[in-house]
């Protein structure tokens, strides 16, 4: 039987867990998402009962850089449009909410034995997907998100996306269970992260007849036309821009490179849990319920199958023979 791992874009999570908590004060507002988000990690870890559970951080990524430069294309800075409608309590509460998920990353990376993915220049879902392209064939993986873009990553039985807001499966089934319609598709309409159509208003049967028809393909990519602004475009040079933001294979080779790395690195270094550091951590942001609960997480939070998938011990912690160690110097917990 494969061993199991399940991989949360924790990003997502996070922010998803900001929302439901949105109304809530300044001074109190970090504490209780990350509340909510312990408790839907672990609800999952229950559910699913994996050999493993990882999580996968956002970074400053390659993608923005890339839509600074003059090689853009479209002119458009990728997620540009996120900020611009909020006002400056928005943007506050956005610091807030960055400062808290980093500080949430450095402590289930330092004192909890959950792999964590990250690196500088990519997002959860080039780290999601290297670890999908390398070990996809070999373990059984189920990847928790929203993002319905990750679909693109289905390539075979044992990899599955479970849609958290709605707790289902997401499937290729609307898609002609095809990834290349799925991507196609999504490469011409653009998408949510601020990329431009690369042909505005395109009617579904008309990329259906394209797609199967390379005459009518060719035309499409051959077509021009004239944005609001002035600008013009050729269909074929924002759908190969769309391609390399958008399709998960795409990525520059440098950054191909930083993947595997990250993935490699986030396997093999994993350290012990403390309860100490993580009643404490709780503390500082009154998680009172958390602490109280400890014992409820305590599976999750010292999960670690002792070998990591390629093969090398778990060795940083000073866990030399994988084996997760609970500091137990904590004195009895309180509310």
């Amino acid at each position: 039987m494969n061993k199991h791992y399940v991989i949360f874009d924790i990003s997502n999570i996070a922010r998803m867990a900001w929302h439901v908590n949105d109304g809530q004060p300044d001074d109190v507002v970090a504490g209780m998402a990350v509340d909510v988000t312990l408790k839907m990690l672990n609800k999952y870890y229950k559910k699913f009962k994996p050999n493993e559970i990882i999580l996968a951080y956002d970074r400053p990524n390659w993608r923005v850089d890339y839509t600074k430069t003059p090689k853009c294309v479209s002119g458009k800075l990728y997620k540009g449009d996120r900020t611009l409608k909020m006002t400056k309590k928005e943007k506050d509460r956005l610091k807030i909410f960055k400062a808290t998920l980093e500080d949430f990353e450095e402590l289930i990376k330092e004192h909890t034995s959950i792999i964590c993915f990250s690196a500088d220049g990519c997002e959860a879902d080039d780290l999601i997907a290297g670890f999908c392209q390398k070990y996809g064939e070999y373990v059984d993986i189920t990847i928790v998100s929203a993002d319905k873009d990750y679909v693109q990553l289905l390539v075979n039985d044992n990899i599955k996306l479970m849609n958290p807001l709605t707790q289902k499966y997401r499937t290729l089934e609307e898609w002609d269970n095809s990834i290349e319609w799925n991507l196609f598709v999504k490469c011409i309409r653009g998408g949510e992260d601020n990329i431009q159509s690369a042909y505005p208003r395109v009617k579904l049967t008309k990329l259906k007849e394209a797609f199967e028809n390379p005459f009518t393909m060719t035309n499409i990519m051959k077509h021009e036309w004239q944005h609001p602004s002035g600008k013009k475009y050729v269909v074929e040079d924002l759908f190969k821009e769309n391609q390399h933001l958008m399709d998960l294979t795409k990525q520059p080779d440098h950054i191909k490179a930083i993947m595997l790395e990250a993935v490699e690195h986030g396997l093999d270094n994993r350290s012990k849990f403390s309860l100490f550091h993580f009643v404490k951590w709780c503390q500082k942001h009154n998680l009172k319920k958390i602490v109280q609960d400890i014992a409820y997480f305590k599976p999750m939070l010292t999960n670690n199958c002792g070998q990591s998938i390629s093969g090398n011990s778990v060795k940083s912690g000073g866990v030399g023979n994988g084996a997760s160690v609970e500091d137990t110097s904590l004195m009895p917990l309180v509310e």
